[in-house]
């Protein structure tokens, strides 16, 4: 059996060992639910002041983290009359009951705060208008509540195990041929950025092969396995040197990557090795119809998905502003935008999934 002798030539090159498929399932979750905790703690930190100074003006303080602050000025003597600081109810879609406090004025259109519970808008109307009646200072403040800030921690640890989920397995590896062919320097890369590096003496290498596994992965149909792979050497004494601790998926890139390799080391092909199982490989082709159907899914998904992604970046931008007066709706272009770019972008996702390809 032949292996390579180090001292005949000096040896260079480099492999790029993937990027390794992206589990789409994982990255959704990511990126819906860390957006989603992001607009939900923004409006966990939203809260509406009122502040008068005895007979002077009152400011109303609107706060909108991250970026959104605003304040409006009216004169003390504009809320007159009973309800001049009262309680309106909002019943939602599934019998929840909300409160929301409304400042009456004689001169200009009402003004709304803060949607919260219905005990606190309340209390706030309460103090207000005894401050108000008794001409003392007014300082009081709405908060969204506790609830936000529970859905916004739930969901920002949602989108961390996806997060994980989907990062501990992706990224590329460098295999670059250092000290003239004497040592293989292995880098792990995620988005450009190494994060992990080890050097493998190449002294007597013989071969470089594919160890391959299937696992039950949570992100996969149920039944159905993820195929997973990394490289391993193999000198002439049959010592095996895994180039990585874990597995990633995919299976053609780690053919690829083999095959590469042994070239650059100058290794003959071998019977069942990785050129052989490159050549036999079959594409993966999806007939036009199942094409078209999994289009129009994707279209549908984007289309009511959209709406909710930018609903949430607008919100924790500022850039889209809350209702400011009673009964007024969000401007309906945030939803359209939406729902155009949420369909696009579920058509081009299933187009490219459905592509004729090599198996990953």
């Amino acid at each position: 059996m032949t292996y390579r002798h180090m001292e005949t030539r000096a040896i260079e090159g480099r492999v790029v060992h993937g990027p390794f498929p992206v589990r789409w399932a994982a990255l959704s979750f990511m990126v819906v639910g860390l957006v989603f905790a992001l607009g939900a703690t923004c409006f966990a930190l939203a809260s509406d002041s009122l502040v008068c100074v005895p007979e002077g003006t009152c400011v109303v303080t609107t706060r909108r983290p991250p970026f959104a602050t605003k304040t409006y000025a009216l004169e003390r003597g504009e809320l007159t009359g009973e309800g001049r600081v009262r309680v309106d109810r909002i019943v939602g879609a599934k019998g929840h009951v909300s409160g929301r406090v409304i400042l009456h004025s004689d001169r200009r259109p009402e003004r709304a705060l803060l949607e919260t519970s219905v005990e606190e808008a309340e209390h706030v109307a309460a103090e207000a208008n005894l401050a108000l009646e008794s001409r003392r200072a007014v300082d009081v403040t709405i908060r969204s509540g506790k609830v936000s800030a529970l859905v916004a921690l739930g969901l920002f640890v949602l989108g961390a195990w996806a997060a994980y989920s989907h990062f501990k397995n992706a990224g590329r590896m460098w295999l670059v041929v250092v000290r003239g062919g004497v040592a293989l320097r292995v880098v792990r890369a995620i988005f450009g950025v190494p994060i992990a590096s080890r050097e493998v003496p190449l002294e007597a290498v013989e071969d470089v092969r594919v160890d391959t596994t299937e696992i039950d992965d949570f992100w996969t149909t149920k039944g159905m396995k993820t195929a997973m792979g990394r490289l391993e050497l193999v000198d002439r004494n049959g010592s095996v040197t895994p180039l990585s601790d874990a597995y990633f998926t995919g299976q053609t890139l780690h053919y690829r990557a083999a095959a590469e390799l042994r070239a650059i080391l100058g290794l003959e092909p071998r019977d069942g090795g990785a050129e052989e199982v490159l050549a036999k490989m079959k594409l993966v082709v999806t007939p036009a119809g199942t094409r078209f159907g999994f289009a129009w899914l994707g279209a549908c998904c984007g289309f009511l998905l959209g709406p909710l992604v930018t609903l949430a970046l607008g919100v924790a931008t500022g850039l889209m502003p809350y209702r400011d007066r009673a009964g007024g709706d969000i401007d309906t272009a945030w939803f359209l935008t939406g729902s155009a770019l949420g369909a696009c972008a579920g058509v081009a996702i299933a187009l490219r999934a459905t592509r004729t390809r090599l198996p990953r």
